[in-house]
């Protein structure tokens, strides 16, 4: 269980950190607003405003400030549109209900998310027929998941036999599909496992559960007709409580919603900025910042500023994964289009700054510059201002917007990157930041799980977890972008480094020794650098450097050093032949190594000894293996869709004969599956002590 931290002297001084450090642990009515602000001798002006800025709207401690007007309300500022209810967490972890027409602020921000159907019946009660139990019994007998603690409208789920299942079974069209439900142990220890396509996956959730609390578990997204969702526990005798189970038309959850008799929508949230908030803001001249979680569903509108169309805009907008970018449009011609390409992967915080004014526009993300534009003109009569969507209320964020500031000046490139390198936000003092590459950004297989966000989970209530990492970048470029953002620095931090320059380990010792010394020992974990499939015990120079390295690392660093290599290698299934291969080889497991490639093969035949042929799909490197039927290929080398070598009846399996049009998947050499991240997740939880 996670314990709260206590206000500090510093914290009171500083005024609104203070302010928002005591709403969180209960003391807002005790000590109300008003008379803290007296104490401190007026409305001071926030840290999180940046310098020379007129005002912003800090969603995380949910206050407003204006310059000459001092901390006023949102609801001068903002408008919602939104005809259902949502639900939102706060800072505790407690799941509320907000009404119609309410901005939906959690504790991670204003939430933004477009329309979406909850298809599940009877979500919170199975009891309910269209729950079919074998082996268990449902009890309608559990307070709510949210925090109005409702008796006996949850459910708890008793197994009387071996693998106990409770399942749904829906009719729908196929479609891409996420599923996620609120669930808490009660009794056991055994396995507990969901699924959405009636147990022909199970998805194993036991190490995310605790007694103590709910916790919002999610499970892989699929494409999928009638999806048939529920839960198995193994073990007879356990006991588990539900409630809010979701299946969405998505690749990611949204807040939950519950249901009865039918399925039920919740509204597109609209947000937009009041009369009063568009007099404060020039639209001809300015910066916006913005800080954001980066969406799952490109493309997506952050903030816009437009006469209602599309025609008279100005915008700024999440692109596609990693990519931002603005455009100005006067009379339906587009006077400046710029992008960056450094956002960041789904769901991790992003910082933005856009400059405007006639003749010169700047966008920066995270520390990075776009190309300036030259826009010959900008509408200068706009009505309509919208959060977290583009002109038309069109692509929602699917995220939350955490911080929107504004100035009257035009900051040059210089400024605006330097700025997008900061974050003018307040993070929860117990947030983890996740440092690394591919490894840490994860989501290979495509479930959007990583181990950032298992992380999260792990902590009651559940802590926000950033995820750092960016794909292929070395020790150095991490180290970097990480002495770049020195607000970082006061935070507990997880250290993944080194997988792109293993070649280079005194230069990995020195990055992350530069990153320690910012942190402090205490507030930094070292994880193990990875070898891969062809990277064993035996294979030589890439093996050696790997372990040379972790050597060093482990030698430095101690007990604030978690050797990952060795636990994944040690975690493998002796009952598949290509684990045991690995595990001989001192390689971390096939099985928890993620697939991130399915394709068709397109050759007409393959018969057993053919060791080239093509397939429908790239992305294959040397080292993957490849699953067909009951064969395992494991690939030798590549060019473009086509196989040129490879070893047929990998790991004593038996090689078939295949025509064009048969299934495969291939499994990665290096990055983890969701379940090797949820492993890495709970190592890092039961090591750090953060």
């Amino acid at each position: 269980m996670a314990k709260r931290k206590g206000i500090t002297r510093r914290e009171l001084v500083t005024g609104v950190a203070a302010l928002a450090a005591y709403s969180q642990i209960g003391e807002a009515e005790a000590f109300p607003p008003n008379k803290f602000v007296t104490l401190l001798g007026g409305a001071r002006t926030p840290s999180w405003l940046p310098a020379g800025f007129a005002g912003a709207l800090n969603f995380q401690t949910q206050q407003a400030y204006v310059v000459g007007q001092g901390y006023i309300p949102f609801s001068p500022l903002l408008t919602t549109a939104r005809t259902t209810p949502e639900l939102v967490t706060d800072y505790n972890g407690n799941v509320t209900v907000v009404g119609n027409n309410t901005a939906a602020i959690s504790n991670a921000g204003l939430q933004i998310y477009g329309a979406t159907t909850n298809v599940v019946l009877w979500n919170n009660d199975g009891t309910n027929a269209a729950w079919t139990k074998t082996n268990c019994t449902a009890a309608l007998d559990q307070p709510a998941v949210t925090s109005d603690q409702t008796p006996n409208t949850a459910t708890s789920l008793t197994a009387t036999g071996a693998n106990a299942t409770c399942l749904q079974s829906i009719t729908l069209a196929s479609s891409a599909r996420f599923h996620t439900a609120y669930v808490k142990r009660m009794v056991g220890s055994g396995e507990i496992d969901m699924t959405m396509d009636g147990g022909a996956t199970w998805w194993p959730v036991t190490p995310y559960l605790n007694s103590s609390g709910y916790t919002r578990l999610s499970i892989p997204g699929k494409t999928l007709a009638n999806p048939q969702v529920g839960f198995r526990i193994v073990t007879n005798g356990d006991k588990i409580a539900f409630g809010l189970v979701q299946n969405e038309n998505h690749n990611f959850p949204s807040p939950a919603i519950p249901t009865t008799s039918a399925a039920v929508t919740r509204n597109q949230d609209v947000i937009t900025g009041t009369a009063a908030l568009r007099a404060l803001i020039s639209p001809t001249t300015g910066t916006i910042y913005e800080a954001y979680g980066t969406t799952y569903a490109p493309p997506a509108g952050i903030w816009s500023l437009s006469d209602g169309t599309t025609s008279n805009r100005m915008d700024v907008r999440s692109n596609q994964t990693g990519l931002a970018g603005s455009f100005i449009t006067v009379g339906g011609v587009q006077q400046s289009g710029i992008n960056v390409g450094s956002q960041g992967s789904p769901g991790s915080i992003a910082a933005a700054v856009m400059s405007y004014t006639t003749g010169s526009q700047q966008l920066a993300v995270n520390g990075a510059l776009a190309t300036p534009g030259t826009p010959g003109s900008i509408f200068a009569s706009p009505t309509t201002m919208h959060f977290g969507q583009l002109a038309g209320n069109t692509n929602p964020l699917q995220n939350n917007l955490l911080v929107f500031a504004w100035s009257a000046s035009a900051l040059n490139g210089a400024a605006a990157q330097a700025m997008s390198a900061q974050a003018y936000f307040s993070l929860p003092a117990n947030t983890i930041f996740c440092w690394g590459d591919s490894l840490t950004a994860g989501t290979e297989d495509g479930t959007n799980i990583t181990y950032p966000n298992v992380l999260s989970t792990l902590y009651a209530p559940a802590r926000l977890t950033e995820n750092m990492g960016v794909g292929g970048q070395p020790s150095t470029a991490i180290v970097g972008r990480f002495l770049a953002a020195p607000f970082t620095w006061n935070y507990n931090s997880v250290l993944w480094l080194g997988r792109n320059n293993t070649s280079q380990g005194s230069t990995v010792q020195a990055d992350i020794a530069s990153m320690v010394a910012k942190l402090g020992l205490s507030r930094s974990l070292v994880l193990a650098v990875l070898n891969g499939e062809g990277e064993g015990s035996s294979s030589g120079t890439v093996y050696n450097n790997i372990t040379a390295l972790n050597a060093a690392l482990s030698s430095t660093y101690g007990a604030r050093y978690l050797d990952v290599r060795s636990m994944l290698v040690a975690a493998y299934n002796p009952a598949n032949p290509v684990d045991v291969i690995d595990h001989t080889n001192d390689i971390p497991p096939f099985s928890l190594r993620a697939i991130d490639v399915t394709g068709t093969i397109s050759t007409a035949t393959v018969n057993p000894t053919d060791t080239a042929f093509s397939v429908s799909v790239s992305g294959l490197a040397a080292n993957f293996i490849l699953t067909v039927g009951t064969e395992y290929i494991y690939v030798n080398a590549v060019s473009g869709t086509s196989i040129t070598s490879c070893v047929r009846g990998y790991a004593g399996t038996t090689a078939g004969t295949y025509s064009s049009g048969q299934t495969f998947s291939g499994t990665d050499n290096i990055h983890l599956s969701a379940a090797g991240y949820a492993l890495v997740a709970q190592w890092v939880a039961a090591a750090a002590g953060y």
